[in-house]
């Protein structure tokens, strides 16, 4: 069996942002989560980054069942304990709505200054379209949100690489113009990778609410084929050019001159001895977000 990546849960469930969309409301619990450096089982985490070394595993990213970056000091600790036990996995990966992080720039910048010297790379916005009341809408639709051009020339100037990860959600981005406007979008500011999927749920979901409202709001399965025969015409009118098929049915673009990937939600590998990634809760470790019975201690 081989793994693909390295996740790890950052944290409890706290969360600043109000998606009604989370696939952390719909998934099972990994309790008993490490909300704090002490809470981490440093004997489990060790065998995880052996399992990932032997794998050959070249990503770790830091993600949540809530916001990660309401955990600061556990990222910390993670990145220095990878170092500590030479578990060198070179690419190292935030994935945030980024909420905190602009709103609180004189407290973050700090703490991302200190993970870029432990080789955290590149930030993964989570955003549901390319203007900010329309992701306001999503994220925070009773408060303040944040502006998305600016949080990206932040995380550029403090030296991190920027990936937008957007959901397409009907009224927002469901059609062909919306995508392309958010590709242009992040050309412009000079975003490095752009991913777009498309709504999903699990086949067993703990939050009924959720699953009702991505029903509601799932764009056309039509839309994806709209893509990939644009993003075919592209390639033969010598505009894009096609960089990677991944294993778990991903597949990346250079459009325009803009890095641009489609794929899907909880998506696995039809081939069994591939399996998409080693999931650390904190204080123990999975294979697969959508069941406890993929526990593997």
């Amino acid at each position: 069996m081989k793994f693909q990546t390295c996740s790890i849960v950052v944290g409890g469930l706290r969360c600043n942002g109000k998606c009604p969309y989370c696939v952390s409301l719909m998934t099972p619990l990994m309790e008993p989560f490490a909300v704090k450096p002490a809470d981490i089982d440093k004997r489990n985490f060790a065998i995880a980054c052996e399992l990932a070394k032997m794998s050959q595993v070249t990503t770790v990213v830091f993600t949540g069942k809530g916001e990660p970056t309401l955990y600061p000091k556990l990222i910390s600790a993670y990145l220095r304990l990878i170092d500590e036990n030479g578990y060198r996995i070179p690419i190292r990966e935030l994935q945030t709505n980024g909420i905190a992080i602009y709103q609180d720039w004189g407290k973050y910048r700090k703490f991302l200054a200190t993970w870029k010297k432990r080789w955290l790379s590149t930030i993964a916005i989570s955003c549901a379209h390319y203007e900010d009341e329309k992701n306001r809408r999503i994220f925070q639709p009773d408060g303040d949100y944040l502006n998305l051009t600016e949080l990206i020339e932040i995380l550029h100037g403090a030296g991190y690489s920027v990936r937008l990860s957007a959901i397409m959600v009907k009224g927002l981005l469901d059609n062909l113009d919306e995508i392309k406007n958010l590709v242009n979008f992040a050309k412009e500011n000079r975003v490095e990778q752009l991913t777009i999927r498309p709504l999903g749920k699990p086949a067993n979901s703990r939050n009924p609410e959720a699953c009702e409202w991505i029903d509601k709001h799932i764009t056309s399965p039509s839309l994806v084929e709209e893509i990939f025969a644009f993003l075919n015409a592209e390639v033969a009118a010598k505009r894009a050019k096609l960089l990677l098929n991944l294993v778990h049915g991903a597949v990346v673009y250079d459009l325009w001159g803009q890095n641009f990937c489609l794929t899907n939600c909880l998506t696995s590998s039809p081939n069994p001895d591939e399996v998409r990634q080693l999931i650390f809760s904190g204080r123990n470790l999975y294979f697969d977000w959508s069941s406890l019975a993929a526990k593997i201690f």
